[in-house]
């Protein structure tokens, strides 16, 4: 009884859905947003390099980036604990003081400026991880 009540269900309600969504994956829509994409891509790569030979190597690791998920599995993580960790130290040194500005003094007089070094470490160690990409060569 419950296997042909499960069949119904998902003949009814869940294989319509999978359907129009697998639709949607197939229309070309996709495009225009890529090529957006793609122009929103080449103007940030045309800001932070200015050297032809930095662009190609930036263009390259942006479309390992974009294209495998065995890399996409190693590096995001290190990018959001680069990012988060420092932000949320200094939030937290923020909320404990009341105010900005007094949580920046404090942190110019002891060693929490050493979060940025530390930031720029952890993010600068994600390029070495190109070579866990299935395409490198």
């Amino acid at each position: 009884m419950i296997s042909i009540v499960s069949l119904i269900l998902y003949l009814k309600v869940i294989s319509p859905y999978f359907e129009k969504n697998l639709q949607k994956l197939n229309n070309n829509s996709s495009k225009k947003a890529s090529l957006r994409k793609g122009k929103r891509q080449r103007a940030l790569v045309n800001i932070l390099c200015r050297d032809k030979i930095e662009r190609a190597f930036l263009k390259f690791d942006l479309n390992m980036l974009n294209s495998e998920r065995k890399i996409k599995l190693t590096v995001y993580p290190n990018i959001a604990l680069g990012l988060i960790l420092p932000v949320s130290i200094l939030l937290a040194k923020i909320l404990n003081k009341g105010s900005f500005s007094e949580a920046m003094r404090e942190a110019s007089n002891s060693k929490t400026y050493l979060l940025i070094y530390v930031t720029i470490t952890m993010l600068s160690t994600i390029i070495s991880l190109v070579h866990f990409s299935e395409k490198y060569e």
